[in-house]
């Protein structure tokens, strides 16, 4: 048991690193082209936006 909850946090971790690394990409993409930018909804999702295009 204790194995298994040892494996799942590290899974976990481990997931929520790369999703940080992606969102720090996107930052540094948008950061870098001014076509770009993030935009953020009503309901707080956060899209990165092509001119008039937003992407999810």
């Amino acid at each position: 048991m204790l194995s298994e909850a040892a494996e799942f946090k590290a899974l976990a971790v481990s997931r929520l690193a790369a999703q940080h690394a992606e969102i720090e990409q996107l930052r540094e993409t948008a950061a870098a082209n001014a076509r770009v930018k993030l935009c953020r909804t009503s309901d707080s999702f956060v899209m990165l936006c092509f001119g008039s295009v937003a992407v999810l």
